[in-house]
């Protein structure tokens, strides 16, 4: 049974009710379907920024917040959806998802719902990325990869060329096309970026594998070590701007739909 706008509202309250005793100074966002202005929904999406770095422990007490008030039915936290950025003590978590089954308040009826837990440092790209859609954010992430010039013009704004060798982190090459790439080591490197790679969590300087015409691969050879190299953004606007694009609202995100 679709879920309406009103009961996706309702189980926002249910959730800030529930979680507001933590003191984690939580920020709950419904994102996916009900942010682009969708009527109804089968499932609700719950975008949660926290200003805490152990998110593993927040998003703990969180799921026993939930099930405690008999909002979260059951759940299961998804391993795979676990990602992590390198700070100075190592890896640290930089998100985690909980997928689970909630009792929406005053009718009782039961639905699937997703918890996605971020850092605050992360809250643009996690906010553009949960919004979807899906087809909306794959164009976002192919952009950079087509339009070198205009990107090139926005690394060349928002960073410096390199005085000196600057660590970075190489990747290993793709075996096919939906091979994940991963880092292999790190190494200095005077070479400049030339291109970005938009994640859910940051907006990265790469270096792109180059055609024989000079056009621009889906492979990365290196990509920014820190967040420190990465290019900052406070806000979806900012994003789009890094992007060199114009801002797209929520509400004209849906792909079925001409904009």
């Amino acid at each position: 049974k679709p879920v309406s706008r009103e009961s996706m509202e309702s189980a926002h309250r249910a959730f800030k009710a529930a979680t507001e005793p933590l003191a984690e100074d939580l920020e709950v966002i419904l994102a996916g379907s009900y942010r682009r202005g969708k009527p109804s929904t089968h499932d609700v999406d719950f975008l949660v920024i926290s200003g805490n770095e152990d998110l593993g422990r927040v998003m703990k007490k969180i799921v026993k917040a939930l099930q405690d008030s008999g909002f979260l039915l059951d759940f299961l936290q998804t391993g795979s959806e676990n990602k992590f950025k390198h700070g100075k003590d190592g890896a640290v978590l930089a998100s985690c998802m909980v997928m689970g089954i909630i009792r929406l308040p005053g009718s009782g009826q039961v639905c699937r719902a997703d918890f996605k837990l971020y850092h605050k440092i992360s809250r643009a790209f996690a906010l553009l990325h949960n919004t979807g859609s899906a087809e909306f954010n794959r164009a976002m992430r192919f952009w950079p990869i087509g339009n070198r010039e205009g990107i090139q013009k926005a690394l060349d704004e928002r960073m410096k060329a390199p005085t000196e060798p600057v660590v970075r982190s190489w990747l290993s090459k793709k075996r096919s096309r939906d091979d994940q790439q991963k880092e292999i080591y790190r190494e200095s490197t005077q070479e400049r970026p030339n291109s970005v790679k938009l994640t859910d969590t940051a907006l990265v300087p790469v270096r792109r594998e180059e055609s024989e015409g000079g056009q621009l691969k889906r492979d990365v050879l290196w990509e920014a070590a820190s967040w420190a190299d990465c290019i900052h953004c406070e806000t979806e606007e900012d994003v789009f701007k890094a992007l060199g694009l114009a801002y797209v609202p929520p509400h004209r995100r849906n792909m079925d739909v001409n904009y």
